[in-house]
Parts: C-alpha cells; sequence; structure tokens
C-alpha cells in the first residue's frame, strides 16, 4: 500500500512538475501583438521609416511598370522576386497607420497606365507578409466591399493561410469578416471558410503545430481547444447553416461539412455525425 502511495505520489509530482515546466515554456517574452501596432521586430533597420516607404514606393511602382510592357520592349532585367520580398519585409515591419500612408502615396503617384493593377497586387503583397497590422488593412478593404471579386477571395485565403500571430483578436475580426462574405453570398465563399478553418486548426487546435508552426515561445500560446471563438461562435454558426440547407444544395451542405471537418474538433464532430 506505502509503495502504491509512494508510486501515485510521486506519478503526482511528476505530473505537476511537467505541466509547471510546460507553463513557464509558454510564458510570454513579449506582449501580444494589436491589430494596429508595428509588430515586435528583433533585428535593426538603418533606415527611418520614411525612407523605407519611399524605398518601397520606388521598388512598387518599377515593378509594376516593367510588368506592365511587352517583353519586346523592356530590355532591363531584374529580379522581381527580391524586390517583392524587400517590400514584404518593410511591410512586416509596418503598424497600420504607416501602412494606409504607403498606400494613400502609391495611390497618389501611380501612372495612369498601370492603375488598373496596383490595387490588386498591393494587397497582394499585403496578403504574402499578413502580420496583424496587414490582415486589419486587408480586413477594412473587404467590410468597404473593395474586395468583391473572385481575385479579392484568393487574396484574403492567401493571407489567412500565411498568418503567423493567430491572436484572438485576429480570428474574431476574421470570422466576423467570414460571416459578413458569407452574408453577401459571395460566390468564393468556400475558399474562405475552408483556409480560415485550417489555419484554426492549426493554430489552435493541434497541439504539435499550435507551438511549432507559431511564435509560442515569444508571445504564449494563442489559443487552444476550448477558446470562445471557436466553441461558441464560429462552430455554432456552421453547424446551424449546415442544418439549414436545403437538401439539393450540396455546394453549401459540402462546404460546411468540409469547414467542420477541417476543425478537427469534437464539437464539430458531433454536429458531423448528426
Amino acid at each position: 500500500l506505502k509503495s502504491s502511495v509512494s508510486q501515485s505520489s510521486s506519478s503526482s509530482s511528476s505530473s505537476s512538475s511537467s505541466s509547471s515546466s510546460s507553463a513557464d515554456w509558454f510564458k510570454p517574452q513579449v506582449p501580444m501583438p494589436d491589430m494596429v501596432s508595428a509588430p515586435t521586430t528583433f533585428t535593426s533597420n538603418l533606415q527611418t521609416v520614411d525612407e523605407a516607404k519611399e524605398n518601397v514606393i520606388r521598388i512598387f511602382l518599377r515593378i509594376l511598370t516593367k510588368a506592365h510592357k511587352s517583353p519586346e520592349s523592356s530590355f532591363e532585367q531584374e529580379d522581381a522576386a527580391s524586390s517583392a520580398l524587400i517590400i514584404v519585409r518593410t511591410l512586416a515591419s509596418l503598424g497600420l497607420e504607416d501602412i494606409k500612408d504607403l498606400y494613400t502615396k502609391i495611390e497618389s503617384r501611380v501612372p495612369a497606365e498601370i492603375r488598373a493593377h496596383h490595387h490588386h497586387a498591393f494587397l497582394d503583397l499585403v496578403s504574402m507578409t499578413a502580420t496583424n497590422p496587414c490582415m486589419a488593412f486587408l480586413i477594412e478593404h473587404v467590410k468597404a466591399g473593395r474586395m468583391s471579386s473572385q481575385g479579392g477571395a484568393w487574396i484574403v485565403a492567401n493571407a489567412i493561410r500565411n498568418i503567423k500571430t493567430p491572436t484572438v483578436e485576429l480570428m474574431n475580426e476574421l470570422i466576423a469578416v467570414f460571416k459578413l462574405i458569407h452574408g453577401q453570398s459571395h460566390p468564393h465563399m468556400t475558399a474562405i471558410a475552408l483556409t480560415l478553418t485550417q489555419r484554426i486548426h492549426e493554430a489552435c487546435i493541434h497541439e504539435t503545430t499550435s507551438v511549432n508552426d507559431f511564435p509560442a515561445k515569444i508571445y504564449g500560446r494563442f489559443c487552444d481547444s476550448k477558446s470562445p471563438f471557436i466553441v461558441r461562435d464560429l462552430i455554432p454558426f456552421l453547424a446551424e447553416k449546415l442544418f439549414a440547407s436545403a437538401e439539393h444544395d450540396t455546394h453549401h451542405i459540402i462546404t460546411y461539412v468540409n469547414a467542420l471537418g477541417n476543425l478537427g474538433h469534437d464539437a464539430a464532430a458531433l454536429h458531423l455525425l448528426k
């Protein structure tokens, strides 16, 4: 009996120690990112913010101008990928107001012949960066109705795939955007629904990817399977739409079933079993 008690006590102590060690491992080192402030960076930048923005404007307009020309009339070669990387790295260091200011300056200087393409191209680069201020910039454009095309839906989906700091605030905003797009009967709603639920699974529910693929050691855990935006908001919404779908509406039924399945959550599984 003493041996049994001793083993039990040892097991309990070991479990407690493991839990404490886990808590210490994910103890935040810096504050959780918000939606407007410039992200915390751990590298020095020799340029001022204004200098960095001017450099981005110059590179961005040069890329678009050259892309607009036909290959026969453009003799100067340039590595567009490395130029895009410079823009992405700069965007990753900016807060929301600086991103807005950068885009306003681009709009004021863009030549007439490429004006039809600059908006989509800039948002594409923002989606590749996908910091929380970049996501806030995209979300504002969605709410303003400036991204209603097929290309806009894919930009939003791509941004969700690239999210690295899935804070509760950001997830709540994205779920609200998904509901908005759903309410507008957007023809490409499926891409956003499936991408969002997959990213939530990776960031909150899957015990390996949630700590290995996201900077949980720096900021702490962003979310988990008990997060209210999952169990009280997203899952009930998807389940409601699934059961409200007409039997012949195969497209929407498949979308909701796959979205619930993507989450890999017990509460979602209960609705799927029904």
